[in-house]
């Protein structure tokens, strides 16, 4: 019934709580549908009726502090939860990868997160809690994250970017304490690619 059209073309109208204009909850039928309506069938609201606004993953993490309240989970990377997790094939975790992406990927698409990170020393904090972890957290997904987010400020040319940029040289790539005891392979990659770029 899903898949083959019948219920999508045996619908006569169908309202979505985030399709409003003010009071009016617009018909958000299928387009090639028969009307039965002289005039598109539009709904008022009731009074009390609100409609459904959604926001950005930027703005809803600045509304709850910003990029800094991610941090504290980078301290909690070795501690023993009664979950079993899902580690890779080779047994590594992806938990830290995962969050690592997660700020980059923050990071290269917001401006606001920017200079959040520029104010709070983003790098240095996540740089210090990372030497804390264990170091099998620093994967080559890690690694790969932060040299996308590399590329990325090295491309984009403004006083934030290049701040950013500084911070993640000094404090994360040229941090030795932080490499030192990761595996070969990271640790190739990683100055291989300071070597082609520096």
């Amino acid at each position: 019934v899903l898949y083959d059209g019948k219920l999508s073309s045996a619908i006569v109208f169908m309202y979505n709580p985030v399709a409003t204009d003010s009071q009016l909850c617009l018909q958000a039928a299928p387009k090639g549908n028969f009307s039965y309506f002289v005039h598109t069938p539009h709904a008022l609201m009731l009074q009390d009726v609100k409609a459904i606004t959604t926001h950005s993953i930027h703005s809803t993490l600045n509304s709850i502090g910003g990029i800094q309240i991610l941090f504290p989970l980078l301290g909690q990377l070795d501690t023993p939860t009664g979950v079993a997790t899902s580690p890779k094939p080779d047994g590594k975790p992806t938990i830290c990868s995962t969050l690592i992406g997660f700020i980059c990927d923050l990071v290269e698409h917001s401006t606001t997160v920017q200079q959040h990170m520029v104010q709070n020393k983003g790098f240095l904090v996540i740089s210090y809690l990372l030497q804390k972890a264990s170091r099998n957290h620093i994967t080559e997904d890690v690694l790969n994250s932060l040299l996308s987010l590399t590329k990325y400020l090295v491309t984009v040319n403004n006083s934030t970017t290049e701040l950013l940029l500084k911070q993640l040289l000094d404090h994360i790539l040229f941090n030795p304490a932080l490499w030192i005891y990761t595996p070969t392979m990271v640790q190739t990659k990683l100055y291989m690619y300071l070597f082609r770029s520096v």
